[in-house]
């Protein structure tokens, strides 16, 4: 509705610029629609993504801008875009800050000191140094989620995925104290369901209005900082201190709870949102494509057989005794459609310019203005990509890789150039470690939420921005135990 309101009453700019070319023009088009004091560009807080999609078929290609509350956001589009989101000034805290939960309502603020910034301590919460630490442990999380499944049934493909990677994200964190009580778990799940409904764009116009969801998220940070507070007083009196441990560090860093709490939060909603509906989503594409299901099934169990896990008395301490850099190496095509899934599935990124101001192709970006690219505009572009709409894993081959160099960064899955994550080896090992264990004791088909066979991809349920979205409606996982399946 808001396409057909901007066609009738708003012709397209003259200046645009193609997606699949540099911007020929330094026209930034300020959306049509109306824009209030304190408020901002009220039609993009009533909904996001239609507020985008409307705008980005408005401008024809051309970058646009719009308010949120008092700040000036910038949609840059095509190469040059995608070269002025990835310069050395931008900054994807900063960005995130303005819509994403930041838990300010109900954790005391503390200003930090200089040297506590929050780069050095997301990369060594991301170390793959912390997986091979708690190897074993996060093995027997995925075991205790497969328990719980039983060897027979249907639960939510989604849901349960979440659960899963929220349990082994917890010793990762350096909550091995937390992740060991089942309960505990159960509690910060919770927690972690109502952070997430409460935190939406519209939040930010009426933060007092106290709506249910608010409350339930107000009253959840409350928790969740009280569970903090415990954690940390208990690793304060912790005699074994691990040097390694990055939480232990912040302890000893003197760190504000408050601060301790937000980094927690802020790595465990991007282990779930991204790693565990990433693999939710490859094996809903699995599905729907046979032969790369085949083809990853059989991977598996050569490396199932290669390894001597098969007929092993324990899988789980077998498979700790397999280095990590056998299961990177032995297992390239899950990462492939993990990557394809991704060239699917990813919607907008936000930063901000902390630098100076940036002038690209004659677009002029000022300190402090706020970007989003959406990723679209290279994973769709059919010069980088032929045939875009076709599932095709092969497009991540080293010489299908290199072959698109010409194009400069043209994957932003994982990030790119200076702004590549630093947890995708680890995500990659977490979804790898999933996908061993599942075959290893299942056969497995996806479904929709009545059992019956997936006719198509599900359509994405893109109501909040700058997460990999969930299916509009629920798919199941149907599974049964293999006869003669390897022992946990």
């Amino acid at each position: 509705m808001l396409s057909a309101y901007l066609r009738h009453h708003y012709p397209r700019p003259k200046l645009a610029q193609d997606t699949a070319t540099r911007s020929t023009s330094s026209t930034i088009q300020a959306a049509p629609f109306k824009t209030f004091v304190y408020i901002g560009t009220l039609s993009f807080f009533l909904h996001p993504p239609a507020f985008l999609s409307a705008c980005k078929e408005w401008a024809a290609g051309g970058m646009f801008s719009f308010w949120i509350l008092s700040d000036l956001v910038i949609v840059v589009r095509g190469l040059t875009g995608r070269d002025i989101f990835y310069s050395k000034g931008m900054d994807f805290l900063s960005g995130y800050k303005l819509l994403n939960p930041q838990l300010k309502d109900f954790l005391p603020h503390t200003q930090l000191k200089e040297d506590q910034t929050w780069g050095p301590v997301l990369a060594s919460f991301s170390r793959t140094g912390l997986l091979e630490k708690h190897y074993a442990t996060v093995l027997n999380a995925i075991v205790a989620c497969h328990e719980s499944w039983g060897g027979q049934g249907s639960v939510d493909l989604f849901k349960s995925m979440n659960q899963m990677v929220f349990a082994i994200s917890l010793p990762l964190c350096g909550c091995q104290h937390l992740a060991s009580n089942p309960k505990t778990v159960a509690t910060l799940i919770n927690i972690f369901d109502r952070l997430d409904d409460g935190a939406t764009p519209s939040a930010l116009l009426f933060p007092w209005v106290p709506t249910p969801a608010r409350v339930r998220r107000f009253l959840a940070g409350i928790q969740l900082y009280r569970m903090t507070k415990s954690l940390v007083e208990f690793e304060r009196q912790r005699s074994d201190i691990d040097e390694e441990d990055p939480l232990q560090d912040l302890i000893k860093q003197n760190y504000p709870v408050s601060e301790v709490a937000r980094i927690i939060a802020s790595i465990l909603f991007a282990s779930v949102v991204n790693t565990a509906n990433v693999f939710a989503w490859a094996l809903v594409y699995l599905e729907h494509h046979a032969e790369w299901k085949a083809r990853v099934l059989a991977e598996v169990a050569t490396f199932l057989r290669e390894n001597d896990l098969e007929n092993s008395t324990s899988l789980v301490n077998a498979m700790a005794g397999v280095p990590l850099d056998v299961l990177d190496e032995k297992l390239p095509s899950i990462e492939l459609v993990v990557n394809e899934v991704l060239r699917f599935q990813l919607g907008p990124f936000i930063r901000r310019n902390i630098g100076g101001d940036i002038v690209q192709d004659g677009v002029h970006i000022k300190n402090g203005a706020f970007i989003m690219f959406h990723a679209a505009d290279l994973h769709h572009n059919p010069d980088i990509f032929p045939n875009p709409d076709r599932f095709d894993p092969e497009r991540f081959l080293p010489e299908e890789v290199e072959g698109r160099k010409i194009h400069g960064t043209s994957f932003v899955g994982f990030g790119a150039g200076r702004h590549a994550c630093v947890g995708k080896r680890l995500a990659l090992l977490e979804i790898k470690m999933m996908l061993v264990l599942l075959v290893a004791k299942y056969d497995f088909t996806i479904a929709d939420e009545t059992g019956a066979s997936l006719r198509r991809i599900p359509s994405p349920n893109v109501v909040q921005l700058f997460k990999l979205p969930e299916p509009e409606r629920p798919v199941h996982i149907q599974y049964r135990a293999r006869k003669g399946h390897s022992t946990y």
